[in-house]
């Protein structure tokens, strides 16, 4: 079974566009993109930002055009009316550019240097992969390489684009060897080998580059405007994150700029007033997972579709619907009649917890007459319904007060689109996890369509869990001590650890605690990890709309993924908040790194 982390086959970064183009879901989102304005993408990792972007590019519109646009409504997807450049963030160099500012020996501005020649190349290569799908003849092919080697200044090369392909390769491997030989001289004499142009504003050279290409584009093509994607500024050099930023106000008119980046808008984004005018920003995490209930029903769809051999199999009847999903109120009813795995614990509550009794008559319950009404299941059944299940599956197996019959908490279709928080990574990676299961020991009901029964999506879900809590391990700020507020994988078990004794305490919980508003009481150290909590899908910002975006991480509520629910028997819901500090406790209420290893060494010594 794949653990949570291996999803990189699920990783758009190492997709084609035609790849994305098959598998692509529109989604509101793209619509907003496709506008001819300039857009910030905001999200976690995984979230499908790089998706978007690869789904504005003209290999993948004409693949969804020839494959894909027979299957929606014209009415929901948008074709954009610009053509788009998109320049990946490279990872490989994101290392390289993290090495070189580490290094003692190279001044900022030398840094500075290599970084804009690294990201220069990134950026010819990102124009070369749009004009070489775009040409159509060998004659346009080598006019326009004839115009891109005289802009660059390459050396004499044969004018065709493979060509100038690995001329930029070559470019790029001299440079690299230069750091790698770690003379500072060597690494100045090869910079002074390229022209100055390398080592201009980000968006000269795209700029440049448009017009050179509108000659042969503009009349075949009708386009008047170029989109300009540069993904994952979060991993970018500062000055290049600022160069973009700032360009977001002021910029040729031809030009629209598509960047994407974590949840928190940057800091050199200016004003409130002026964001709406200058760009769009658009997040890509929803605070209610509901909200994108019909994408994760049109992926899974698609999933059993391409995976299942039944034709007309359907996520509810394969994944069923989940026991405790308590966003619509009255979607199954049956959960609520006489002799249900619901009403049974109720009922068995009803006669053996007081503090249940008591709650009942707070809310004026008759608790010998629960025959429940509509209104009431509505308005209070279908609020305390989550932690009545939750609490249940806590109980041990002797338990006295554990019903005979026991809800499956994390199973069901919307369990696991509540888990995956509507990450389309994340949800592929589930999706593929229980076609595994099923695999292996595959289940059909009486109509003889492919079901998964729901301890082996419990199995499954538990698992996930798991390694992701793993996972969160691995990711640690550098600069957190052993034991610490600063270090994430205790900060995140002491905020579940505490959610996990408000629900399962032993008053029955009405509105427990389940949210934490990130307070003044925070160092900036400890803040760099909540932010890293946050770039990777570990804490969810919840906003006061679906449309709130958080500049600053200070005086904001977050939530715990709910990928972390099975693991802390947390249900998924948006519960009230309290601050961060009253969860943590202060910093001198961690345990201490030396007591720790004193007490250790002492255990030891005794043995």
């Amino acid at each position: 079974m794949r653990s949570a982390i291996e999803d990189s086959e699920f990783n758009a970064r190492w997709m084609s566009p035609e790849q994305i183009a098959y598998s692509f879901i529109p989604v509101p989102e793209f619509q907003k993109l496709v506008h001819t304005n300039n857009a910030i993408l905001l999200g976690p990792r995984g979230c499908g930002k790089t998706t978007l972007l690869k789904m504005l590019t003209r290999r993948a519109i004409d693949t969804w055009d020839k494959f894909r646009k027979d299957e929606f409504d014209s009415k929901i997807f948008d074709y954009p009316q610009f053509e788009t450049i998109y320049i990946p963030s490279d990872s490989r160099w994101h290392i390289e550019l993290k090495h070189i500012k580490d290094r003692n020996d190279l001044s900022e501005v030398l840094v500075e240097r290599i970084q804009r020649l690294l990201i220069t190349l990134s950026v010819f290569e990102g124009f070369l992969d749009t004009v070489r799908y775009s040409v159509n003849n060998i004659e346009d092919e080598i006019q326009l390489s004839k115009e891109l080697i005289g802009h660059w200044e390459l050396n004499s090369i044969l004018p065709r684009f493979d060509k100038i392909s690995i001329e930029l390769l070559k470019i790029a491997a001299c440079v690299r060897g230069a750091i790698n030989d770690e003379s500072t001289e060597n690494i100045r004499k090869t910079l002074s080998r390229f022209p100055n142009s390398y080592f201009g504003h980000a968006l000269d050279n795209p700029i440049i580059i448009c017009q050179i290409l509108e000659k042969y584009f503009k009349e075949s093509l009708g386009i008047s405007k170029w989109a300009i994607c540069f993904d994952e500024l979060e991993i970018s050099p500062d000055w290049l994150r600022k160069e973009l930023l700032t360009s977001l106000r002021s910029c040729d008119q031809r030009i629209l700029l598509k960047l994407t980046s974590t949840p928190i808008l940057p800091r050199d984004i200016h004003t409130e007033p002026a964001r709406d005018d200058d760009f769009k920003p658009i997040r890509l995490w929803h605070s209610h997972v509901v909200d994108a209930k019909t994408f994760c029903e049109e992926l899974t769809r698609k999933f059993i579709k391409d995976n299942y051999s039944s034709t007309n199999l359907i996520p509810d009847v394969l994944l069923n619907f989940s026991q405790l999903d308590n966003d619509e109120p009255i979607c199954h009813p049956k959960v609520y009649e006489a002799g249900s795995p619901l009403m049974e614990i109720i009922n068995e509550l009803v006669n053996n917890d007081e503090s249940f009794q008591e709650l009942l008559k707070r809310k004026g319950i008759d608790q010998n007459k629960l025959n429940l009404k509509i209104e009431m299941k509505d308005k209070f059944w279908r609020k305390i319904r989550p932690f009545i299940g939750i609490r249940e599956s806590l109980k041990k197996p002797d338990d006295k007060m554990r019903s005979r019959k026991v809800l499956t908490v994390y199973a069901g279709k919307e369990a696991i689109y509540y888990m995956s928080e509507a990450n389309p990574r994340w949800l592929l990676n589930l999706l593929t996890n229980l076609y595994d299961i099923w695999i292996s020991n595959q289940r059909f009901n009486e109509a003889k369509e492919p079901i998964i029964p729901f301890p082996s999506q419990r199995k499954v879900l538990s698992d996930h869990s798991n390694n992701f809590h793993s996972y969160i391990k691995t990711i640690e700020n550098p600069e957190s001590g052993l034991f610490s507020r600063k270090r994430l994988s205790d900060m995140v078990d002491r905020i579940g650890e505490h959610f996990k004794g408000e629900i399962h305490g032993k008053r029955f919980p009405i509105d427990p605690n389940g949210s934490f508003i990130v307070d003044e009481d925070f160092s900036d150290d400890e803040i760099k990890t909540i932010q890293l909590a946050i770039e990777k899908g570990v804490f969810i910002f919840v906003g006061k709309s679906r449309d709130d975006l958080p500049q600053d991480i200070r005086g904001n509520r977050f939530r715990l993924t709910y990928r972390l629910s099975p693991k802390y028997y947390l249900p998924f819901k948006n519960l009230p908040s309290r601050k961060l500090s009253e969860i943590m406790g202060k910093p001198e209420e961690m345990p201490d790194e030396k007591q720790i290893t004193l007490e250790f060494d002492s255990k030891v010594s005794k043995k």
